[in-house]
């Protein structure tokens, strides 16, 4: 079984410069909430420049898509491949990570962004959706 390290994933984003903003369970503990959790939600940005930056990241973190029945794609994704949705679902060297665009109970990535926390982890800064946001989705 994989090691769960969060960390390693934000680090990974943070270093291609994709545009992302930390959402759900790991959100929730920053915002002091109790919860436990063994995956990572980030939402992003599809835009085409943002594609490319997040295929780096998740090749270098080695995420591999999971399909509908459990199946562990064969590679990374490619920049193209997703513009053709808005949920991913991959395991990675890390542990699991979802992506979703724009999660449920949001207007749009870039409210999501604007109204984030940046919160500080060592040398790693980590856009945090607020606890508004976190709220507004858990109610969607």
């Amino acid at each position: 079984m994989t090691q769960f390290s969060p960390r390693e994933i934000l680090l990974a984003f943070a270093e291609h410069g994709v545009q992302f903003v930390l959402i759900s369970g790991v959100a929730m503990q920053v915002h002091a909430s109790p919860r436990i959790t063994m995956d990572l939600d980030l939402t992003v940005t599809f835009e085409q420049d943002n594609r490319e930056r997040l295929a780096a990241a998740l090749a270098e973190v080695d995420a591999r898509l999971i399909g509908p029945n459990g199946e562990i794609a064969a590679s990374p994704p490619s920049a193209s491949f997703l513009g053709g949705g808005d949920i991913w679902f991959f395991q990675t060297r890390f542990g699991k990570l979802d992506i979703v665009s724009p999660p449920l109970g949001s207007s749009s990535f870039e409210g999501l962004r604007d109204r984030a926390v940046e919160v500080q982890l060592g040398d790693l800064t980590v856009p945090v959706a607020s606890r508004e946001d976190m709220i507004q989705m858990k109610r969607a």
